[in-house]
């Protein structure tokens, strides 16, 4: 079999073997995002000769005796590990799953596939390598996930049993890796289906045992789903809005699907998953209306920030979903408002200026969680959905251009105009300056002056009555 790649930049040095994932994505038509080594004989020599024949450098990483020795080349690196055992063979009955089990021999060009991984892939399976894989490295639990939603591969009902016996494993692994693996799963466009059999096998429940109250817990009214099942099919449903776009947004609001790089994407699904958790805990009956979750969304928000800093997600990953769990139901309090005014225009911007750049992700996860909590697709959830799509609209056409040209009024000119000492009052009105220039195609310095000075008036006006 040849393989597509750079024999310029390998030399053909017996003992010398390309390995694993980079031979898994070679196969794969990808190209590798780095090339994994196997030496035999002096890896820290080959490695220095490999640095100079590519004009690149040496860095060791790792410590306490588990070092890489990665050679960094312009636009490509090197990760060079001694063999694991006497041979090459020996090596890749270590190693994970078949599909990550063959090498390159630099020497004869000749692949290594002792355990028959380019038939498993060819028949798009990820089969594990022995049945003790999991507890030599419990993230291999998620990996196995990982690997199948990557590729669109399954796993053989062999290495599912094994995955369900060993799944209570995955609470010793240490919170980044798990967060690592997981994230790569939220990146693939479809992994409804992976983190659905994650859910069955245990390893979704190991990894967030938050969940598991969901599963006898339903969300009440007629034709309920259990709430676990219903955050699912939520989370089923925003990566069918994501990905297939569902929406069928018209530019400039399908400018949506640019913004949505595979990062922002996992954030997001990692929210949908978690929106719910606080349900169980605030679950109150309530003998008129039947089972209540008030104030769910904060509880669930604050549930959420735990497991964030239990998986140690950066600062950013953690704030953006701890924001967009808690603010998850105010898209629908405004769709129920603007029910009931001919203003909604106006309702949108105040949302627009609380919200900003997530207004986008808070409106997404609000219409995924609607149409999860529904057993079918109502009325109500396609009049919410048209709903969103108005306020998509709305925020790439008219909101965030404007929100970027300066306000014609600043605090000095409140100071200088009125002779205002600076207090909250400043706040206020500059807010609703704000709101006029994007209520505005373009609000002209006089008329922000009068619109200050009539909220002045209101407001001492308001404050006579109030002392009478």
């Amino acid at each position: 079999m040849i393989l597509p790649i750079d024999t310029a930049l390998f030399p053909r040095k017996k003992g010398v073997y390309i390995v694993g994932g980079s031979i898994r994505d070679l196969i794969a038509n990808r190209t590798p995002a780095d090339y994994d080594m196997a030496v035999a004989h002096e890896p820290h020599q080959f490695a220095r000769s490999l640095a100079a024949s590519t004009g690149g450098h040496v860095v060791e990483i790792g410590k306490n005796g588990h070092t890489i020795l990665r050679v960094i080349a312009h636009d490509v690196s090197f990760d060079i590990l001694p063999l694991n055992g006497g041979s090459i063979e020996e090596d890749l009955h270590q190693r994970d799953f078949t599909l990550n089990a063959m090498a390159l021999d630099l020497a004869s060009a000749n692949l290594i596939d002792p355990l028959n991984g380019r038939q498993d892939m060819s028949d798009g399976l990820v089969r594990m390598v022995s049945p003790d894989i999991f507890r030599k490295d419990p993230v291999r639990l998620i990996r196995a996930y990982r690997m199948a939603a990557t590729f669109g591969f399954r796993l053989p009902g062999a290495t599912e049993a094994v995955i369900r016996r060993d799944a209570g494993l995955i609470c010793e692994s240490p919170g980044e890796r798990i967060r690592e693996e997981l994230f790569k799963i939220f990146q693939v466009d479809i992994s409804h289906v992976q983190i659905t059999q994650m859910a069955l096998s245990g390893v979704l429940a190991g990894i967030l045992p938050e969940i598991r109250p969901l599963r006898d817990c339903r969300a009440g009214g007629p034709q309920s789903l259990f709430i676990f099942e219903s955050v699912l099919k939520s989370y089923d449903y925003l990566e069918r809005l994501l990905g297939s776009r569902l929406l069928n947004l018209t530019p400039p609001a399908a400018d949506l699907y640019q913004d949505m790089d595979s990062d922002r994407a996992a954030i997001l699904k990692c929210a949908i998953l978690l929106h719910d958790i606080g349900k169980p805990v605030v679950s109150r009956v309530d003998t008129a209306e039947g089972v209540r979750f008030y104030g769910h969304a904060a509880r669930s928000a604050a549930m959420a920030r735990a497991v964030c800093e239990r998986l140690r997600c950066s600062n950013r990953q953690t704030q953006t979903i701890e924001f967009i769990i808690r603010q998850h139901e105010r898209p629908f309090y405004l769709f129920k408002a603007c029910l009931r005014t001919a203003d909604a225009k106006r309702g949108f911007i105040r949302f627009f200026m609380k919200y900003g750049e997530f207004t986008p992700d808070v409106l997404l996860l609000a219409l995924a969680d609607t149409a999860g909590r529904c057993a079918f697709v109502t009325p109500t959830v396609s009049d919410f959905s048209n709903f969103i799509i108005g306020c998509l609209d709305m925020y790439y056409t008219t909101l965030r251009p404007r929100s970027k040209r300066p306000l014609p009024l600043t605090g000095h000119d409140l100071i200088a105009e009125f002779k205002l000492e600076p207090s909250p009052l400043f706040k206020r009105l500059l807010n609703a300056v704000e709101e006029e220039n994007l209520v505005s195609p373009k609000l002209t310095r006089s008329r922000a002056l009068e619109l200050v000075k009539g909220k002045l008036n209101q407001i001492r006006t308001d404050d006579a009555n109030r002392t009478e």
